[in-house]
């Protein structure tokens, strides 16, 4: 409901809303901090999203917080030294096993910024077949479209225009629907369609 709200532009309704959670059983602060991340991120304020990632990981050094670290400041904030940082973090710890599609997603941002476009397209697709594998799991078919759409910019860097078509051809969708405007129009720079 709190993503919601946001995603509506009535973001302070929708962080009052999840207030409510903080604190209770299954959601102590510094995981409460985590999801307004998340809210924050639904209300593309990317730089809120960042702040309170970092404050979660303040309050408790959490590893598998570093994959979504890396990928908020390659994706929104273009900032390629810390994003390798945090992913270079991410890369030394154990992670649970289904961090493991958002790790690879993450280095395959750093790579496309680093414009290490082979290893950025590896990244992509072992990210993809990992979230198809397991379709089963919450979210998977945005998360899906949305590294689509990454492998689609990747693909164009590379010159590889008919397969970044078609990947961005199966994210369309999706973005219009998710409002991924930024996405959308990098793929469409990328590649030349609409």
């Amino acid at each position: 409901r709190a993503k919601a709200l946001a995603g509506l532009g009535r973001v302070e309704e929708g962080l009052a809303e999840y207030k409510k959670c903080e604190g209770q059983t299954g959601c102590p602060s510094w995981l409460h901090k985590a999801f307004v991340a998340g809210i924050y991120d639904t209300a593309k304020q990317y730089d809120k999203a960042i702040e309170y990632t970092l404050l979660s990981m303040q309050e408790k050094e959490n590893p598998s917080m570093y994959p979504d670290l890396a990928y908020r400041f390659a994706r929104f904030k273009r900032d390629a030294i810390n994003a390798r940082k945090a992913l270079n973090e991410a890369e030394k710890a154990v992670l649970p096993e289904y961090s493991k599609p958002f790790l690879l997603r993450s280095r395959g941002w750093v790579c496309y910024l680093e414009q290490n476009y082979v290893e950025a397209r590896k990244a992509f697709e072992e990210s993809i077949a990992y979230m198809e594998r397991t379709r089963n799991q919450p979210f998977r078919d945005g998360s899906i479209s949305i590294a689509k759409a990454h492998l689609a910019c990747v693909l164009a860097k590379l010159g590889e225009f008919d397969l970044a078509k078609t990947s961005f051809l199966e994210a369309k969708k999706y973005l219009i629907a998710a409002d991924e405007a930024d996405l959308y129009d990098e793929c469409n720079r990328a590649i030349g369609i609409s």
